[in-house]
């Protein structure tokens, strides 16, 4: 399975630390954010990753195309950023089978193996890793159904006066 990475934030929740390097290239701990991803991905058997790049994306290139991943890592810089969707749609016919799509400004951890087989057992056309969040307000939520099949996203600010199931997804356009 390939994967593919969102990289193309400004990171304007960030700044100013942001204002040079783009999100993923923030450090935690020794190494930028997306780095961890990487590693990550190679770990649990993924070999080609996309990296899509839009705010200071060749900062991202350079510091990756000094790395020796041993895996494939293509890149694609968006000219005018087109959103999630738009930076998905430059992959149609790149990738032809099902792919793990990464937010590159998260911090991640969880059973790869487990989550493709779910996803690969249950036949639906995209399966979502949603979490609680610690700052819900500000994050886009997801209503679920009893069997974890996802109803409605709440894309913020959420309405007044109505009580949410705190479980926030990582998009940020759709």
């Amino acid at each position: 399975m390939k994967a593919v990475i969102l990289a193309g934030g400004k990171g304007t929740r960030l700044l100013p630390l942001t204002k040079k390097i783009p999100k993923c290239l923030v450090k935690i701990g020794e190494k930028p954010l997306i780095e961890h991803q990487i590693l990550f991905l190679k770990k649990n058997g993924i070999k080609e990753i996309w990296l899509l790049l839009g705010y200071l994306g060749e900062k991202v290139k350079k510091y990756l195309e000094d790395k020796d991943f041993k895996l494939k890592i293509k890149f694609h810089q968006e000219e005018k950023l087109l959103g999630t969707a738009g930076a998905l749609k430059f992959l149609e016919k790149e990738i032809k089978k099902d792919f793990l799509v990464l937010s590159g400004d998260l911090m991640i951890n969880f059973d790869l193996k487990r989550f493709i087989k779910f996803h690969q057992k249950k036949k639906g056309i995209a399966t979502i890793l949603v979490h609680p969040s610690d700052h819900p307000l500000d994050s886009d939520l997801v209503e679920v159904d009893k069997t974890g099949k996802i109803l409605k996203l709440l894309r913020r600010p959420h309405p007044q006066g109505r009580i949410f199931r705190n479980l926030a997804i990582a998009l940020h356009e759709l």
